[in-house]
Formats: structure tokens, sequence, C-alpha cells
């Protein structure tokens, strides 16, 4: 009797612990819907959305590699000033007396105007599953480059990512992947995005 109970307890282990590395053991392409947010003080992003693609590729039972390349559409807010500009005009000029030689200073003025732009980010970074601590949760990081431009600019920033997310099995070979991360390049005022995301992985194989 308690050989029998010792294999299948045996058995079982066996069957989680499968379980639990499967999905760091296998080639996926996930899918990616994201819903984004501008944070910061001085951040002009206000509400996104994104379609990423990403490649997950196996190094141990536990830890993958991953790449990602998509587009993030944001709505932007930013404020326009208005040029000041000076005259003369006549007034007492506390120097010269009277006459038209006083000099005036009209400060303009700043007003709330909005745009949009687009993100193109192309990141690599490691992704590690814990399955002692959560059946599927995995934690990782994405590394690489922020391609943006509205109507006026284009620019390329860093793109820095700690991600943490859960990936749960749909049955042959496919998955649903919920993640949360906070992106950010690491300028000075320009803030970060939060972003949730989820995925749907499609296999391309065993190692």
């Amino acid at each position: 009797m308690k050989i029998r109970r010792f294999l299948q307890a045996t058995l079982l282990v066996g069957v989680l612990v499968q379980t639990a590395h499967g999905q760091a053991g296998e080639k996926v392409l996930f899918i990616e819907a994201d819903l984004l947010r501008g944070v910061g003080r001085y951040n002009g992003l206000t509400w996104g959305a994104g379609l990423n693609g990403r490649v997950q590729y196996p190094l141990t039972p536990t830890l993958a590699v991953t790449g990602n390349v998509g587009v993030e559409y944001y709505r932007i807010r930013y404020y326009d000033y208005g040029g000041g500009y000076s005259y003369l005009g006549y007034g007492i000029n506390p120097i010269t007396g009277g006459g038209i030689n006083t000099i005036y200073w009209n400060p303009g003025s700043a007003y709330e105007d909005r745009t949009s732009g687009v993100s193109l980010p192309v990141t690599v970074g490691p992704r590690l599953y814990l399955p002692n601590v959560a059946n599927g949760l995995h934690a990782g990081l994405n590394l690489g480059a922020d391609i943006a431009g509205t109507r006026a600019t284009l620019r390329t920033s860093f793109h820095f990512s700690p991600v943490v997310g859960f990936i749960r099995p749909l049955g042959n070979g496919r998955y649903l992947d919920l993640t949360a991360y906070y992106a950010t390049s690491f300028t000075r005022y320009a803030g970060g995005v939060v972003g949730l995301s989820a995925a749907y992985g499609l296999p391309l194989g065993s190692k």
C-alpha cells in the first residue's frame, strides 16, 4: 500500500512539474493586444493601445528568451505656448518722460492641445517561470528601443520594461498569457507607460 501511494505521489509530482515547466520548454508565438496608459507628472502620453508579436525560445525548463516587435498608438496631450512680443507705445517712461517711447511686453498665453503618435517597440529579454511560487506565474525583462513619431517629430529611445504575468494552457499547445508591465526610457521628465496585455500563444514546435 505504501509503495503504491509513493508511486502515485511520484507520478502526480511528475505531471505537475511537467505542466509547470511546459510553457518555458516550448517555442511559442504570442499575439498580444495591449491597453496602455502614460504615467508621470510631465508625461504627455494619455491612453494608448498596441498590437505586438512575441516569440519565446526555451533555454532551460524554467527559463526562456523572448523577442518582441509591435506597434502602439497613443493620444498625446501637450501645451502650446503662444509667442510673446514687445512693442513701443505711448506712455510715461521714467527715464525719458512721456511720448511714444515706452516698451510694453505681452507674454503671450499657453493652451492645451492634443495630437496622436505611433511607437514601434523592438525588444528582447529573459522570461523566468516560477512554478515553485505559482503554476503559470512568470517574470521577465524587455530591453531594446522604441521608434516613436508624431506629425512633428521622429525619435528613437531606449526601452526598459520589467514584466510580470500569468499563463494558462488552452489545450492543443495553445496558451492564454496575461501580463502587466512598466516601460520607461529613463529620460528626464519623460515618465513611463504602464500596460496590460492579453496574448494568445501558438506552438512553434519543440526545442
